[in-house]
This record gives C-alpha cells, structure tokens and sequence, in this order.
C-alpha cells in the first residue's frame, strides 16, 4: 500500500502530500508473531503539523494529569522524540532523516493505530507510565537492524528483532532522559517486538499519545510516545 493509502485511512491526507510517498504497509489487525505482548488498542487521532501547537503556555500549573495533555505538553514530548530519533539515527545509522506530521492524541479521545508490519514496544512506568513505539514497514524495519548491526537479515525475529529492539531502547531513553527532568525517575522495560498481518493491542483508554513520522531514504517510519499520569 503506497503512503497515500495508508494516510486516508488515517485521515492525514493532504499532510503527508508534502511529506513525500513510500511503502508502509499491513494492518492493526494482524496475523502473525508475537514475542511478548504489552497492555495496549483503540480508534482515530487528531492531525497537527510541527508547530501548529498554540505558543502561548496555558496560565499556572495544575495537576500533573492536566499538564501531559496540555498543548505545551504535547508540543514538548514531540521535541523530544524529534531530538532522540536525530540523536539515535544520526550516531548509529548515519541516515538523513526528515520529520514529518505528527499525530496527537489527548485523554479521551478515540485512538486508530496506523497499519505497519513490525512495532517495536518499550514501557513507562515511575513518575509516568506509557512507553514508546518504533513502528514501520517490514522491508524498513529490516533495513534499520542491518545498518544499525551490519549483519543482512530476511526474518525480524531472531538478531534482527534484538536490532531493532535496541534501537527502540535507545530512542525510548532519549525520551526516558528529558522526561525525567520535569517528571522524575523513570523505568524502561526490555523492548518487545511485534510483527505479523492480523493481531490487536489492547491499549489503556485513558491515555495520550504523541506520533512523530519521520522520513528515510527506504520509506516512513514512526514513533510515538504514549502516556498516562505516574
């Protein structure tokens, strides 16, 4: 399915038309392997582009729970993922990147996961609990675990899936260490991958998210910082 498909499925066409175009495909609801499931699923999202957020900081500080769904909140964690992605791929992949649209999902709102093969999962849990997903294309998820190792691979599972796993572990602790700055200690679990063409997540239903898409030279790739209050 070319990009375009999969963003009219998700209601971000016309974002992604000045992105670019690229192979990204499967399904939320898959056939296939699961090495380790966690606790997550659900429908639709709100679409915003960098920078769309308001810049003006909501008035005071109230409870923790209302301050991660602020827009100033949602408009930080996205900073963060975009600066762990650089940081991860630039040092280990020596990839361009580019980023794209964002996906941003407030409490309540209903939540569609976005069709990809392969997500790679690590978890939250201290002063907030959620986690990161690393999610793309087969072909493209393979490719990372072959740059980022220097082995070929034609399966994910196996030393491909530990690739792939660690680079999501990295990321996740990029995001782990400017989040712990204004929300404390927080824990990471061992990253889980899963792949296959019909399976489904069951996700927290009071929980938030921030989507980042980026582009590489071998397609799209995502990841998104999921949340709820410690």
């Amino acid at each position: 399915m070319k990009t375009e498909g999969l963003c009219a499925k998700m209601g971000v066409v016309g974002l992604l038309e000045r992105f670019g175009t690229s192979e990204h495909r499967g399904s939320h609801q898959r056939r296939g392997c699961v090495r380790r499931v966690g606790m997550y699923g659900s429908e639709t999202g709100e679409v915003m582009l960098p920078g769309s957020f308001s810049a003006t900081q909501e008035q005071g500080r109230g409870e923790m729970k209302e301050d991660l769904f602020s827009p100033a909140a949602m408009s930080a964690f996205a900073a963060m993922i975009k600066d762990s992605v650089s940081e991860v791929f630039g040092t280990y992949l020596t990839w361009d990147i580019s980023p794209g649209p964002m996906v941003v999902k407030r409490e309540g709102d209903p939540y569609r996961p976005p069709e990809t093969e392969v997500t790679s999962i690590v978890n939250f849990s201290g002063g907030i609990y959620g986690g990161v997903h690393l999610a793309s294309s087969l072909p493209l998820a393979l490719q990372m675990a072959t740059n980022f190792s220097g082995d070929a691979y034609d399966t994910i599972f196996g030393e491909a899936g530990d690739a792939l796993g660690e680079l999501a572990n990295m990321i996740g602790g990029g995001v782990q260490t400017r989040l712990s700055k204004e929300y404390g200690t927080i824990h990471l679990t061992p990253p889980t991958i899963i792949s296959g063409t019909n399976y489904r997540m069951q996700y927290k239903s009071n929980f938030g998210s921030v989507r980042q898409y980026f582009k590489v030279a071998g397609g799209l790739f995502y990841v998104e910082f999921f949340f709820w209050p410690g």
